[in-house]
């Protein structure tokens, strides 16, 4: 009796997290906008990147996220040639409907920082979340 009220609970308990799983495909990373990126110089190669995501689903949370960091040099007439690009596969916590940031050191190889009309752009490569 014992061990069927122990194996009860543990079901029970297991049963209660199954919703807490990140999973991929409960989000589509186009319900996923950059609303920031904002990129500063700190040493050598390396540069400070805060990135601000936009949870546009409405009853799922993202818990970790893939996106890729791209450095370009932009002439006048608006081509752009990549420099270097840093991906990352980090916890990133959005809530349904809200936005947030995220500041991580990324290392742009070998992008100089004072290289004329350097620009950069974010792009929202996968996500996982819960519902």
């Amino acid at each position: 009796m014992a061990s069927a009220t122990v194996l009860v609970a543990l079901l029970g308990a297991w049963f209660d997290g199954l919703g807490q799983n990140p999973k991929t495909g409960v989000i589509d990373p186009s319900e996923l906008t950059v609303c920031g990126l904002e990129v500063a110089h700190t040493y050598r190669t390396n540069f400070d990147v805060t990135l601000c995501v936009k949870n546009t689903a409405t009853q799922a949370d993202v818990t970790r996220l893939r996106y890729t960091i791209i450095a370009e040099q932009c002439d006048d007439s608006g081509a752009c040639e990549q420099l270097a690009q840093a991906t990352r596969d980090t916890l990133f916590a959005i809530q349904a409907n809200t936005q947030t940031s995220k500041t991580q050191n990324l290392d742009f190889k070998p992008v100089d920082a004072s290289v004329a009309n350097l620009t950069w752009r974010a792009t929202i490569d996968g996500v996982k979340a819960t519902q």
